[in-house]
C-alpha cells in the first residue's frame, strides 16, 4: 500500500491524508478538488505514535437512515426541504482532535439576594445582600477539534465521545474513510481548553449562589492527546446553497445546519406580535 500523502485544502484549510493510488479527491468538509501537498513533520510522526482511534459503531446505512429522519423535522425548515434537497458529499472521516486533561480549582467570590419587602404598586421590593465565597475543584476532559475545517461548535453539537472504547493508532484501521492530520498544534488545544475549564468552573460556582461576582482559577496537571474521532459528514445542496450535517459516528447522534422559510417566520412573529397585542389590550381593559 502507497504511503498516504498529506494535502492542505485550498478552500477551507483542512488538511487531509490522500491516498496516492487514487486518482483524485474531494473535501470532505466543502467538496472542493483544490489541494496543495503538504509534508509530514517528525512531530508529527510522534504525535502519531501516541495517538488513539475511536473505531466507527455507526455504519453508513443507518446513518443515512439517521439523516432521513432529521430532514424531515424543523419548525422553520422549508416546506419542499426533504423532497428537493440534493446530496453533495456524505463520507465517514477521522477527525483529529486533541483530548485535553486537567485538574482546575477556583476561588469564587458571590452574593446571596434575599428579599426582604415585596413590591407593591406603589413602591419597588427591597433587597438585602449577604456576601458569600468559597472553593470549587474538578477533574476535566475536553475535546479540542484539531482541524480547521470544522469549527469547535459544529463538533461539540455531536458530543459526547465514549473514550473508554478506544485502540492504538493504527492507519489499517482508518482504511475505507477519509481521515485528516491534525492542523492545530497541542499548545494551541491547550490553552482553548483552558479558556473552556474556566467558563465550567465559574458555572458550576454559579449553581450555588445567586449572583456570582469573581472566579479566579488554577489549572494544573493538564497533559493533551492526539484522538481520532469518527464522524459522518453530509454535505447536501437546497436551492443551490450548500448545507453540513455531522452525525456521531460511535453513538448516531446528529446535528446540522437548515435552510429556514422567510415565510413562515414571518407568520410567527406576525402571530406572536398579536398574541401580545391581546394581552395586553386584555391587561388594559381590567
Amino acid at each position: 500500500m502507497a504511503e498516504a500523502k498529506n494535502l492542505e485544502c485550498k478552500n477551507c484549510g483542512a488538511m487531509l491524508n490522500f491516498d496516492p493510488s487514487k486518482v483524485s479527491m474531494n473535501c470532505v468538509f466543502c467538496g472542493s478538488t483544490f489541494f496543495v501537498e503538504i509534508p509530514e513533520t517528525e512531530e508529527d510522526k510522534q504525535m502519531r505514535q501516541n495517538a488513539e482511534i475511536i473505531t466507527f459503531k455507526v455504519t453508513k446505512d443507518e446513518a443515512k437512515i439517521k439523516f432521513s429522519d432529521w430532514i424531515k423535522k424543523g419548525l422553520f425548515k422549508p416546506s419542499n426541504l426533504a423532497t428537493t434537497f440534493r446530496e453533495k458529499e456524505f463520507e465517514g472521516a477521522y477527525i483529529p482532535f486533541h483530548k485535553v486533561r486537567a485538574d482546575a480549582t477556583t476561588q469564587w467570590r458571590g452574593r446571596d439576594k434575599i428579599v426582604i419587602r415585596e413590591a407593591t404598586d406603589n413602591t419597588p421590593a427591597e433587597y438585602e445582600y449577604h456576601d458569600r465565597s468559597g472553593t470549587h475543584s474538578e477533574s476535566y476532559k475536553d475535546f479540542i477539534t484539531a482541524t480547521k475545517g470544522l469549527q469547535q461548535s459544529e463538533v461539540d453539537s455531536v458530543m459526547p465521545f465514549d473514550d473508554n472504547d478506544t485502540k492504538p493508532y493504527d492507519q489499517q484501521l482508518l482504511m475505507g474513510f477519509k481521515f485528516e492530520k491534525p492542523a492545530i498544534k497541542s499548545d494551541n488545544a491547550e490553552n482553548s481548553a483552558k479558556d473552556r475549564i474556566k467558563n465550567w468552573e465559574r458555572d458550576a460556582c454559579s449553581k450555588g449562589v445567586d449572583e456570582i461576582l469573581n472566579t479566579d482559577t488554577m489549572i494544573s496537571n493538564i497533559e493533551s492527546k492526539l484522538i481520532m474521532l469518527p464522524i459522518w459528514i453530509l454535505v447536501y445542496l437546497y436551492e443551490g446553497k450548500p448545507f453540513r450535517v455531522f452525525i456521531n459516528g460511535q453513538n448516531g447522534k446528529i446535528s446540522g445546519q437548515k435552510p429556514v422559510s422567510k415565510i413562515k417566520v414571518i407568520i410567527a412573529l406576525l402571530i406572536t406580535a398579536a398574541v401580545c397585542a391581546a394581552i395586553y389590550f386584555a391587561a388594559k381593559g381590567r
